[in-house]
């Protein structure tokens, strides 16, 4: 079953890397700018919004992480300032 997963989303990847490759091209003459400018514009695109997604995730999981640590086991009576100094 994990390798019918992998088989799908390795071809979904290949799709979308096809298509944006095509789009990239045509955005490359139309604009006049090279290949090699679209391929860096849109290769920080896809990096940036990979992070902000990974950043919001270890936001949730640090602030959870610290407040079932600190409010449960280390200082159940923490004010409200206290708990936002820690998470």
């Amino acid at each position: 079953m994990v390798w019918l997963k992998f088989v799908i989303a390795l071809a979904i990847i290949i799709f979308a890397g096809t298509r944006l490759a095509r789009y990239g091209d045509a955005i490359a003459e139309k604009t006049g700018l090279g290949r090699l400018w679209i391929g860096l514009i849109l290769l920080a695109a896809i990096t940036s919004a990979m992070m902000s997604t990974v950043d919001s995730l270890l936001i949730v999981a640090g602030s959870a992480l610290s407040y079932d640590l600190f409010q449960n086991l280390v200082h159940p009576g923490a004010t409200e300032r206290q708990k936002v100094v820690v998470g």
